[in-house]
């Protein structure tokens, strides 16, 4: 069977790029500075959990910033393309999970017993093997209530002792709030600053989430395409998207600064650098004044995470 845009998706794009032409631009900047990122971990260093990264282009990471990077630009890349066509619940949608999915990911860095409940492993950096075992856990444990043979999933007694020492997080449950406050100090935006800036960006994203009367849009008298250019829902969605990215590339910046930069001072300090240089150019001052978090972390004052976040 052929492929065949709908008729009605053109148009939709069409009108989107002419009227918010600049905003669009602002987010492919975004989707640059994601895919940017992935290329400034170094080749060979011992991450914060202990193991050395060795990283080759034919051979998978086994560093769990570096996938994640990649992991985020991808889905940010998905997140443009639904707000250009309309699919602005969408894209919210994909937001939230972003925003889970670096918390718990800069939690396992900085400190595993917030998810271990263990006191041997506070301010232990966890591996990406032990954060893959961690999911592994938390998709057993949601699925296990629907699916009644996952029951004997933990009868692996090697299995058990992997996964068992788990925490469960729904959602980001109290993970804000479990990090140390030091690391939040340069994130605030839209009247609020650390974790209360998280959960405000959270729970306007899980809006999106649960049913609600934007899921019923159809009209049984006059039905139209699920997907239109709606301007008042474009604006909302872009500012959350702002927000939420604003939180992202802070966090995953620092995360990374903090794996790569643990046993090499001298490893975080280029990186920091290279970031404070590239993002400090005149040229992108229009596009990181969005991100007021990022911009006072690694621009402003000529501050060096490095030093002050120790």
């Amino acid at each position: 069977m052929p492929i065949r845009v709908p008729d009605h998706f053109l148009p939709i794009i069409k009108e989107t790029c002419r009227r918010r032409k600049k905003r669009i631009s602002i987010l492919l900047q975004i989707n640059l500075l994601f895919e940017w990122v992935e290329t400034l971990f170094p080749a060979f260093y011992k991450s914060k959990c202990g193991e050395i990264t060795e990283d080759y282009p034919s051979i998978p990471s086994n560093s769990l910033l570096a996938n994640l990077t990649k992991i985020i630009s991808r889905e940010f890349n998905a997140i443009v393309l639904m707000i250009v066509g309309g699919a602005y619940d969408s894209a919210a949608r994909t937001l939230r999970w972003m925003l889970e999915t670096i918390l718990k990911a800069f939690v396992a860095v900085d400190d595993k017993s917030i998810l271990t409940r263990k006191s041997a492993d506070k301010r232990q950096g966890m591996t990406f093997d032990e954060f893959i075992d961690f999911l592994e856990y938390t998709n057993f444990e949601v699925q296990k209530r629907k699916d009644k043979q996952l029951l004997n999933w933990l009868d692996d007694a090697e299995l058990a002792k992997r996964v068992g020492r788990f925490r469960v997080i729904r959602g980001i449950d109290r993970l804000p709030n479990s990090i140390n406050l030091r690391w939040l100090g340069d994130l605030e935006n839209a009247g609020y600053k650390g974790a209360d800036f998280i959960y405000f960006v959270y729970e306007q994203l899980s809006s999106y989430i649960h049913t609600n009367l934007r899921d019923f849009r159809l009209s049984t008298a006059d039905a139209y395409p699920f997907v239109s250019y709606e301007s008042k829902e474009f604006d909302k969605v872009y500012r959350l998207t702002i927000l939420t990215s604003d939180i992202v590339i802070y966090l995953l910046i620092l995360g990374i600064w903090m794996d790569i930069g643990y046993y090499s001072p001298e490893t975080g300090a280029k990186f920091q650098e290279v970031i404070a240089r590239e993002l400090g150019t005149e040229e992108l001052s229009h596009f990181v004044k969005e991100l007021p978090s990022l911009k006072r972390l690694v621009i402003d004052k000529n501050r060096h995470f490095l030093r002050d976040h120790m």
